[in-house]
């Protein structure tokens, strides 16, 4: 019966092929392409690619199968050449099918039920041709399997393989993430290989393999989709670099990255574990070996640091590229002073020379940008006060200043004040805060000073009290070897009239003597010292040049051959009264009150005698200079003095000897002179002597708004504006000098 049943199955397939086909898709039916995809949503994928695996299916097939739709069936009819019976097995020879093989535990047979030497283990996931289906008697059916170079495979059960659609094989889940070799490979629309056009950008980017297909032809093919979900085609497995995850294949790199900026994580992992944050990290320089596109759409550079040691995955946006170790250039602004003779400048960051630091040491630049170096220093790019580049320089060997000063320096040197003119200064924007002439011979403790930019230096100034005079150019100073100061030259003759100083052998205080044994005796100043402490120390020699030691200048009395008469005050034709052409009412002021006149200064120039009431008067309002033509002359000024003090005199003709004499007297004289506003030959402007010292006269200028306004604040002219005090040579006294003079007694 049984054997009747076969012959009748057979007869019938002879005469309906179709029936056969009907079969084999009830039997390729159990296990639906889409059930795949159902499964994979549930575990891998998301919902929105539930439907994946059929969608490319349909894809793969669209150009071979669409449009031939209603042939289906007829070829599977046709595709039956011939059905057999042998040994109860009907056997039908078929045309164009193609399965994979899903199964590794099933036997392949050469015949079936007699002889199996391998299982389907190692043809897992292949693709073979079915050219032969054979169907026992109980009803199973086994596939003769095919390879691509038309071998025989062998029998294998129909539950080994799951039918295909094509040479493609099944569409397989899939979950990997890869990117495109180059833009040389091909991309296939189908699998009839009509290439597709696909955009520039994924060659740049992670795409996901949601699909693959093991080919007859013994190749894989990945299906590609982008982060937005948009399908890009079929690609050879050849192609690709496959990736440990979402971030792709990593990616050879070797890049020098500056981190630019704050609040970026730096990841231990793609798990996205914080390793650390960009802001621990800011300006540092580091090297990028490799880096991830990430499917997320951002690109993830691999940091490590000089060491070689990993520091972690950073987001390419946190960073900027640079051309070198030493990372991108960063605009600075500040002054710098060299403080460290050991490290040099650089011309490169190839660590080319180009000064030595000793050549350098304690001057001042200006640093326009710096670069944070992958070695962990900063180089700051130098450049002096012509603009003239010095090189690169590690932060370690500056000091910064507030300004172009640059920074103090500190120093425990003494110095003595050995040039007049020389203005002091309050601060580094050039407020004036003294002269050198007040301070001239003095000496003062420098605790410090700056190299300034321009070229200069300046002393911070301290007196013995601990108070600050001011910053000083070191051109008016001469650095001491000590305390004492420097050595004055003298010459003078002394006498030693108080008994009660020590004679020193030094100015570490060891005494040499009592000023007792040379009391009455006199000796010769060959040099003097003006002490930090304030005193001055006579250097003695007796007639026969022998060294007598150092003596306090109050146990002597010397003749008088220089003096400042200091009670002399300044007085300004400006201010408090602004008299533009009064000077002489503001001299003979200067000169009465250091006789301890009290004259009101607005009075004095409200009555001065005025032509022509007074034939010597001065001609123009001293208020306004309506109808100037002249001062008030020599003579009518001393009357007009007179009518506070007595002791005025007019002494028409004085040499400068003779006015010379009269200030080491004590009495301060007027003189008829230029003034800084000076346009012709008139001796019209009166000012003050009050001084003499080494050939030259102290003179006090009313013309000026402040005693400490220095030369060239008033008329501007060349020659003779000087400054509200002043020291003229008494040569440079006679070219000006018209031999007009008034004396204050």
């Amino acid at each position: 019966m049984k054997k009747n049943s076969v012959k009748l199955t057979a007869l019938l397939l002879v005469l309906f092929p179709s029936l056969g086909f009907a079969e084999e898709a009830v039997v390729s039916s159990s296990q639906p392409q889409e059930s795949i995809v159902r499964e994979q949503s549930e575990t891998e994928q998301t919902s929105a690619s539930s439907d994946i695996i059929l969608s490319e299916t349909e894809e793969s097939t669209q150009t071979s199968e669409s449009s031939t739709t209603t042939e289906t069936s007829e070829v599977k009819e046709k595709a039956v050449t011939k059905v057999e019976e042998v040994d109860d097995i009907v056997k039908k020879e078929v045309e164009n099918k193609y399965v994979t093989v899903t199964n590794s535990n099933e036997k392949i047979w050469q015949e079936i039920g007699k002889e199996s030497n391998s299982t389907t283990e190692k043809l897992v996931n292949q693709t073979f041709s079915v050219k032969e289906i054979a169907t026992t008697k109980e009803g199973k059916i086994y596939f003769l399997l095919y390879g691509k170079e038309n071998n025989v495979i062998g029998y294998v059960a129909k539950e080994a393989v799951e039918d295909a659609k094509g040479e493609q094989g099944i569409a397989q889940s899939n979950n990997q993430f890869v990117a495109l070799k180059d833009k040389s490979v091909s991309i296939y629309r189908n699998f009839s290989w009509e290439i597709k056009k696909v955009p520039d950008t994924i060659f740049d980017e992670t795409l996901h393999v949601k699909v693959i297909y093991h080919h007859f032809n013994g190749k894989t093919y990945y299906s590609l989709y982008d982060n937005k979900n948009n399908w890009h085609g079929y690609v050879e497995d050849k192609d690709v670099n496959i990736g440990d995850g979402r971030q792709g294949p990593w990616l050879k790199l070797d890049k020098y990255v500056t981190v630019s900026k704050k609040n970026y994580s730096i990841w231990g992992s793609f798990s996205w574990k914080e390793k650390n944050n960009t802001s621990n990290l800011m300006n540092k320089t580091v090297h990028a070996q490799g880096y991830y596109r990430h499917f997320n759409g951002s690109i993830y550079y691999s940091l490590y640091d000089s060491n070689g040691t990993w520091l972690g995955y950073v987001n390419k946006n946190a960073v900027t590229e640079t051309t070198g170790r030493q990372g991108p250039w960063i605009k600075t602004s500040k002054y710098v002073t060299i403080s460290n003779k050991n490290y040099p400048t650089y011309s490169n960051f190839n660590w080319q020379v180009r000064y030595n630091a000793s050549s350098l040491l304690n001057k001042t630049f200006k640093v326009t940008g710096r670069y944070e170096h992958m070695n962990g220093s900063t180089y700051y790019s130098l450049y002096d006060t012509n603009n003239k580049w010095f090189g690169y320089i590690n932060k370690n060997a500056v000091k910064e200043g507030s300004g172009r000063q640059g920074a103090f320096i500190s120093s425990n040197n003494f110095a003595s004040i050995t040039k007049s003119n020389y203005s002091v200064w309050q601060n580094f924007n050039w407020k004036k805060k003294n002269s050198s002439s007040n301070l001239f011979n003095k000496t003062f403790q420098i605790k410090g000073y700056y190299q300034h930019m321009n070229g200069d230096i300046y002393y911070s100034l301290y007196d013995n009290k601990g108070n600050w005079q001011g910053y000083i150019n070191s051109g008016a100073a001469t650095i001491a070897e000590g305390r004492q100061g420097v050595y004055i030259r003298d010459g003078r003759t002394l006498k030693v009239v108080n008994g009660n100083y020590d004679v020193w052998q030094n100015f570490n205080w060891k005494k040499k003597t009592s000023s007792k044994n040379y009391l009455n005796q006199s000796f010769v100043m060959r040099g003097r010292y003006q002490h930090f402490n304030g005193s001055t120390y006579y250097s003695m020699y007796d007639t026969s040049g022998n060294w007598k030691g150092y003596l306090n200048a109050n146990a002597t009395a010397l003749p008088v051959t220089s003096r400042v008469i200091d009670s002399v005050p300044y007085v300004s034709q400006y201010t408090p009264v602004f008299a533009p052409w009064g000077c002489a009412g503001a001299s003979m002021t200067m000169a009465l009150r250091s006789k301890g006149v009290s004259i009101d200064l607005k009075y004095a120039m409200d009555n001065l005698p005025m032509y022509p009431q007074y034939a010597g008067g001065q001609i123009g309002n001293v208020y306004t200079g309506a109808g100037f033509q002249r001062v008030i002359q020599p003579q009518e000024l001393t009357n007009y003095m007179k009518r506070w003090y007595s002791k005025v005199y007019h002494i028409p003709g004085a040499s400068s000897k003779d006015i010379t004499n009269h200030i080491l007297d004590g009495n301060p004289v007027l003189y008829y002179v230029y003034s800084s506003y000076q346009v012709d030959k008139a001796r019209n402007h009166v000012k003050v002597i009050l001084g003499y010292k080494n050939n030259s006269f102290l003179i006090y200028d009313p013309l000026y708004y402040s005693k400490l306004a220095g030369p060239g604040s008033a008329g501007k002219h060349p020659v003779y504006d000087r400054g509200a005090m002043h020291w003229l040579s008494v040569s440079d006294f006679n070219k000006e000098y018209g031999g007009s003079a008034i004396v204050t007694k």
